[in-house]
């Protein structure tokens, strides 16, 4: 008798497991919803740091550069001359981006290039241009820097003259968050 009622006081009930499962069930449900949400807002984070970096090393290069920024013509891919001309965006590119900052998007895309598209900036991997009718980036990653043009939320109006010697410009990106873009601009 005694063996009948040990036998019986072991093991778990089918309430007890059904419980241990519906809690291992929602761990893994938030752990699942939260995963995706804390990459996409980290990869934001990322994009948005390369943009003030950005920023940061074109104001960096008027300073040095008797207030001239890089918008003046001379796009090229090639950073092995060595010469440039002042005030385009090669010498820019080639003096204060190759080979010395780290201006990528989470994905291993530059978020610029040495030889940004002039053109629509809606989905290209970098452009850089006057302020006009154009598209905005609209993907994730993508970037315009956007001269004589300044910030109003995630997007741009005009602001001084649409000329590569402006000193105003608005730097634009794509982020994941429900297709939002971020702004960064000179001030």
């Amino acid at each position: 008798m005694t063996n009948n009622i040990k036998r019986l006081s072991r093991g778990f009930t089918i309430i007890e497991v059904m419980i241990v499962l519906v809690i291992a069930g929602l761990i893994l449900v938030i752990v699942f919803l939260a995963i995706p949400q804390l990459q996409r807002t980290q990869r934001d984070n990322a994009r948005q740091s390369a943009v003030v970096r950005l920023k940061s090393e074109m104001e960096t290069y008027a300073s040095n550069n008797q207030g001239l920024y890089p918008f003046g013509p001379g796009f090229s891919v090639d950073c092995s001359g060595g010469s440039y001309t002042v005030g385009n965006w090669n010498d820019f590119y080639c003096r204060y981006i190759d080979g010395e900052v780290d201006l990528q998007d989470p994905t291993g895309v530059p978020i610029i290039t040495s030889n940004p598209n002039p053109g629509d900036c809606n989905d290209v991997d970098g452009c850089v241009r006057g302020y006009g009718t154009f598209g905005l980036p609209s993907s994730a990653g993508r970037t315009a820097v956007i001269y004589g043009a300044k910030c109003v939320g995630e997007n741009i109006e005009a602001s001084g003259t649409a000329v590569p010697a402006s000193k105003k410009f608005a730097i634009v990106i794509g982020l994941d968050r429900d297709n939002t873009r971020y702004c960064v601009d000179s001030g």
